[in-house]
Protein backbone atom coordinates (compact mmCIF):
# COMPACT_ATOMS: atom_id res chain seq x y z
CA UNK A 1 0.00 0.00 0.00
CA UNK A 2 1.35 3.43 -0.91
CA UNK A 3 1.36 5.95 1.92
CA UNK A 4 2.50 9.53 1.26
CA UNK A 5 5.55 10.70 3.18
CA UNK A 6 4.55 12.24 6.51
CA UNK A 7 7.30 14.24 8.23
CA UNK A 8 7.52 14.07 12.01
CA UNK A 9 6.29 17.24 13.69
CA UNK A 10 9.20 19.63 14.37
CA UNK A 11 11.56 16.80 13.46
CA UNK A 12 13.83 18.40 10.83
CA UNK A 13 17.55 18.50 11.59
CA UNK A 14 19.89 21.04 9.97
CA UNK A 15 23.37 19.52 9.59
CA UNK A 16 25.96 21.98 8.26
CA UNK A 17 27.93 20.51 5.36
CA UNK A 18 31.49 19.92 6.53
CA UNK A 19 34.57 18.14 5.23
CA UNK A 20 34.83 16.08 8.43
CA UNK A 21 32.34 13.45 9.57
CA UNK A 22 29.49 14.71 11.77
CA UNK A 23 26.24 13.08 12.79
CA UNK A 24 23.51 12.38 15.26
CA UNK A 25 20.54 10.19 16.12
CA UNK A 26 17.20 9.65 14.39
CA UNK A 27 13.88 8.86 16.09
CA UNK A 28 13.33 5.12 16.54
CA UNK A 29 9.85 5.37 15.03
CA UNK A 30 10.85 6.87 11.67
CA UNK A 31 11.10 4.55 8.65
CA UNK A 32 11.85 7.14 5.95
CA UNK A 33 14.21 10.10 5.94
CA UNK A 34 13.97 13.00 3.49
CA UNK A 35 17.41 14.49 2.75
CA UNK A 36 17.72 17.92 1.10
CA UNK A 37 21.18 19.25 0.21
CA UNK A 38 20.97 23.06 0.03
CA UNK A 39 24.49 23.45 -1.36
CA UNK A 40 25.03 24.71 -4.91
CA UNK A 41 28.36 22.88 -5.22
CA UNK A 42 29.01 20.27 -2.50
CA UNK A 43 28.03 16.60 -2.71
CA UNK A 44 27.03 15.20 0.70
CA UNK A 45 27.65 11.55 1.60
CA UNK A 46 25.17 9.94 4.03
CA UNK A 47 25.58 6.87 6.25
CA UNK A 48 22.91 5.48 8.58
CA UNK A 49 23.08 2.42 10.83
CA UNK A 50 20.62 0.60 13.03
CA UNK A 51 22.24 -0.17 16.39
CA UNK A 52 21.48 -2.48 19.31
CA UNK A 53 21.91 0.20 21.99
CA UNK A 54 21.94 4.00 22.24
CA UNK A 55 25.46 3.63 23.72
CA UNK A 56 26.76 2.05 20.48
CA UNK A 57 28.92 4.28 18.31
CA UNK A 58 27.32 5.42 15.11
CA UNK A 59 28.86 5.33 11.65
CA UNK A 60 31.63 7.54 10.30
CA UNK A 61 30.97 8.99 6.86
CA UNK A 62 33.72 9.04 4.25
CA UNK A 63 34.05 10.61 0.81
CA UNK A 64 34.79 7.87 -1.72
CA UNK A 65 38.05 8.27 -3.61
CA UNK A 66 39.09 7.08 -7.04
CA UNK A 67 40.77 3.71 -7.06
CA UNK A 68 37.97 1.74 -5.41
CA UNK A 69 37.57 3.37 -1.98
CA UNK A 70 33.94 3.23 -0.89
CA UNK A 71 31.92 5.94 0.79
CA UNK A 72 28.43 6.90 1.84
CA UNK A 73 25.30 7.43 -0.24
CA UNK A 74 25.79 10.59 -2.36
CA UNK A 75 23.27 13.44 -2.27
CA UNK A 76 23.97 15.84 -5.16
CA UNK A 77 23.79 19.63 -4.73
CA UNK A 78 20.25 21.02 -4.67
CA UNK A 79 18.58 17.60 -4.53
CA UNK A 80 15.89 16.11 -2.29
CA UNK A 81 16.09 12.34 -1.79
CA UNK A 82 14.00 10.04 0.41
CA UNK A 83 15.71 7.02 1.96
CA UNK A 84 14.10 4.08 3.77
CA UNK A 85 15.69 3.29 7.14
CA UNK A 86 15.26 0.30 9.43
CA UNK A 87 13.16 0.50 12.60
CA UNK A 88 14.90 0.82 15.94
CA UNK A 89 17.85 2.82 17.26
CA UNK A 90 19.49 4.71 14.40
CA UNK A 91 22.51 6.98 14.12
CA UNK A 92 23.67 8.79 11.00
CA UNK A 93 26.80 10.52 9.78
CA UNK A 94 27.46 12.94 6.94
CA UNK A 95 30.49 14.37 5.19
CA UNK A 96 30.60 16.78 2.26
CA UNK A 97 33.01 17.43 -0.58
CA UNK A 98 33.07 21.10 0.55
CA UNK A 99 31.93 23.08 3.59
CA UNK A 100 29.09 24.71 1.66
CA UNK A 101 25.37 24.61 2.49
CA UNK A 102 23.24 22.57 4.85
CA UNK A 103 21.84 19.05 4.71
CA UNK A 104 18.26 19.12 6.00
CA UNK A 105 17.34 15.74 7.46
CA UNK A 106 13.60 15.20 7.94
CA UNK A 107 12.57 11.92 9.60
CA UNK A 108 9.08 10.63 8.96
CA UNK A 109 6.96 7.71 7.82
CA UNK A 110 5.47 6.60 4.53
CA UNK A 111 6.81 5.70 1.10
Amino acid sequence: MIRPFQPMSAGAIAQANATSSAGGSLPETCNVVALYNSSATAVVFWECRTLTSTADAGPTAVVPASGGATGGFPIPPGQLIRVTVAPGIKKYATIASAADGILYITPGQGN
